[in-house]
């Protein structure tokens, strides 16, 4: 008998839960299908949204190699192509874009206008440290003659590590040019006994080669050369270190939206 009892108890338990399923299921049928629909909806919308964002980047990718090459063909009217590119773009395209009028700029010597836009880089939160940092960089060399005080200043501001020794050199030549040899010598020399894994060989080499001039400039020495002998070492260094300067870039790769491969700042 406990036994029949038992049976029919567990019977009516298995009734009710299925009558509760059943009521739970009319009450709230309409909220379960539309929160169903609503899933089904969002992962729709992410997945266009997914498919949006890498056709607007195809796009953009495609105008800046577009613009690239157009500026080789036509370097003219290259600033102009690059800076249009970059109000039309966002993100790493755009940071590249002013990297590349900024040093078409500099070339035709319109310095004030190349400063302006590597500022821009710089400002730019929404791009990768390092390409703010390479516009640092490149904004330091060409104020270091003219505006060394900013030099420093805009040198400082770097902190990405692999470029800590450029950013400390251009802050050494900044010292030179402002005639405080004595930072300038104490800079430099530190550079020239860097660790050679932590600070490229091009820099510890120019780093020793320029700290005895800061040496024998800061005992008062003097350090004037023929002009063409001065013209040509100035070109030759500036050339050395915008090489160098350019090859952080090459390693940035654009991280989130910089086309890789990107070796003609």
């Amino acid at each position: 008998m406990a036994d029949e009892e038992d049976i029919l108890l567990r019977e009516v338990d298995e009734e009710l839960k299925q009558d509760q399923t059943v009521a739970f299921f009319k009450k709230n049928g309409p909220v379960l299908v539309g929160a169903a629909a609503l899933v089904v909806a969002a992962v729709a919308g992410l997945q266009f949204k997914k498919g949006a964002d890498a056709r607007a980047e195809a796009a953009r990718s495609e105008a800046y190699q577009t613009a690239v090459d157009a500026s080789l063909d036509d370097q003219t009217a290259a600033p102009q192509t690059m800076l249009a590119v970059a109000g039309e773009s966002t993100g790493g395209y755009a940071g590249l874009a002013r990297l590349r009028a900024a040093a078409f700029l500099a070339g035709e010597g319109n310095v004030d206008d190349a400063i302006a836009a590597l500022d821009e880089v710089a400002k730019d939160g929404s791009l990768p440290t390092r390409m703010r940092d390479l516009a640092r960089l490149k904004m330091a060399q060409l104020l270091v003659d003219t505006d060394p005080a900013r030099a420093k200043s805009v040198a400082g501001e770097v902190s990405s590590e692999p470029m800590m020794p450029l950013a400390d050199e251009v802050i050494a030549l900044a010292d030179f040019s402002a005639g405080d040899y004595e930072a300038a010598y104490q800079g430099l020399s530190r550079l020239s006994t860097a660790d050679p894994s932590t600070t490229s060989p091009a820099t510890i080499q120019r780093a020793r080669f320029l700290a005895p001039v800061a040496d024998a400039a800061r005992r008062g020495v003097s350090m004037e050369l023929p002009t063409d002998e001065a013209s040509e070492f100035i070109q030759s260094f500036s050339d050395r270190l915008s090489e160098e300067l350019s090859a952080p870039a090459e390693e940035e790769g654009a991280e989130e939206e910089t086309p890789a491969g990107d070796d003609n700042l």
